[in-house]
């Protein structure tokens, strides 16, 4: 998708958060940090952190960015999805970031043409597993665990 980068559209995955660049390429190299820094601010929506990781990594990011802040709000996937939905129903944009626990949501606002194409410095680098179940450009698998489930019969 070729749309310009505003706040109407959510880049995919953590990775555009943490994958920006943070030394060698200046703001005007890259068009999703020269708009945080137009910005200021950035609002990322996360389900697979938890909450103090989250905010940490934001403020990395904003001491490597200065001038762009980094407003995280941390909920679960199907929450965040929900609430960004919304967002743009309501033409209320809130996120620039959006990353979740559940890889069906990307290809679902990708069809809508919610999400901004954006293609982070290190996608090349992803585990072979990772980049099986990403679409390159838009959304990148980053992180992936295990659930056992364990019952008690008795």
């Amino acid at each position: 998708m070729s749309q310009k980068m505003t706040r109407r559209h959510a880049a995919a995955g953590l990775t555009a958060l943490v994958a920006i660049p943070t030394r060698g390429r200046a703001a005007a190299d890259d068009p999703v940090l020269a708009a945080a820094h137009d910005e200021g601010t950035v609002t990322w929506y996360t389900a697979q952190v938890d909450a103090e990781s989250a905010e940490n990594l934001g403020r990395s990011f904003s001491r490597s960015h200065p001038g762009v802040n980094v407003g995280v709000i941390r909920t679960t996937g199907q929450v965040a999805y929900q609430r960004l939905l919304m967002d743009i129903k309501n033409h209320t944009p809130q996120c620039d970031v959006f990353s979740t626990t559940d890889i069906s949501h990307m290809p679902i606002l990708k069809e809508r043409h919610e999400l901004t194409a954006y293609t982070p410095a290190n996608a090349a680098a992803l585990l072979p597993a990772f980049k099986a179940l990403s679409d390159p450009g838009y959304s990148y698998i980053t992180n992936a665990a295990r659930y056992f489930l364990i019952y008690n019969k008795d």
